[in-house]
């Protein structure tokens, strides 16, 4: 537990909350830092396709373990300030389903 906990990319965030809302939600002047995509198994090869589109590599994807909240929190976060972000599955925790 300690090695998985050290591996995680723990990340100061700048606010006092993390607020999750749908995107037709979002007002103007905010801007979203993540976006969650609850898909199946059809949709997500799309997604997978759309992220990989027009770039120059084939690795825009990754499916990092952890919980639900690890894949579409800390890791898409970790993401979405990455020099080259990729898209992030989540959401395979068995728990979150």
């Amino acid at each position: 537990m300690r090695k998985f906990a050290e591996q995680l990319p723990i990340v100061d965030i700048p606010r006092e909350y993390v607020v999750f809302k749908s995107l037709s939600k979002v007002e103007a002047g905010e801007e979203p830092v993540v976006v969650v995509f609850v898909t199946n198994p059809h949709q997500l090869s799309a997604l997978i396709v759309l992220a990989n589109y027009g770039r120059e590599s084939c690795d825009n994807v990754i499916a990092p373990m952890g919980a639900g909240c690890h894949q579409i929190g800390i890791y898409a976060y970790r993401e979405a300030r990455a020099e080259k972000p990729r898209a992030v599955i989540g959401l395979t925790d068995l728990d979150a389903s």
